[in-house]
């Protein structure tokens, strides 16, 4: 028998509790206007010794207006073990460099003209390259990961 939905806001996951062995949720809780909600309709719809991955951007420029949060690494323990899940790992995604290549990016692709953001893009690919490169390589280096790109967590849920 499959239990009903539980009504806790106004935009529940239409699932029964325990459906899911695995929720996946990449880069999606900066969009939505109430977090913890969110997080406990996740936690709700997976069941006992399930898993959640959940990646969040962090040192990005909001890219929608509905862009709404950035997570710290103690922020997203925070939310996971608030609703019950045992966080396994909340690691960083990308550093300093990561970040510069970002921003690059974000120049070409916000001009109004697609000739101009096609042609930025390909003035623009070689510098990003080269900051990937040089953040994959110095990431592990004392000051180049205090500004992450993001966090991808890995938590489970009670047996």
């Amino acid at each position: 028998a499959t239990k009903p939905i539980r009504v806790t806001g106004d935009k529940d996951m239409p699932m029964t509790d325990e459906s899911f062995d695995h929720v996946v949720c990449l880069e999606t809780l900066e969009y939505i206007e109430k977090p913890p909600v969110a997080m406990f309709e996740i936690a709700r719809v997976l069941r006992k010794g399930g898993t959640l991955l959940l990646s969040t951007p962090f040192a990005h420029a909001p890219d929608q207006p509905h862009d709404r949060w950035r997570f710290t690494q103690e922020e997203l323990s925070g939310l996971l073990r608030g609703v019950r899940l045992n966080p396994v790992k909340v690691v960083a995604q990308g550093g300093r460099f990561a970040g510069y290549a970002h921003r690059l990016k974000s120049l070409a692709s916000r001009h109004p003209y697609k000739l101009i953001r096609w042609s930025g893009a390909m003035v623009l690919l070689l510098p990003v390259e080269l900051f990937m490169f040089l953040d994959r390589l110095l990431r592990r280096w004392p000051g180049m990961s205090d500004a992450p790109t993001g966090y991808l967590a890995i938590a489970t849920k009670p047996l």
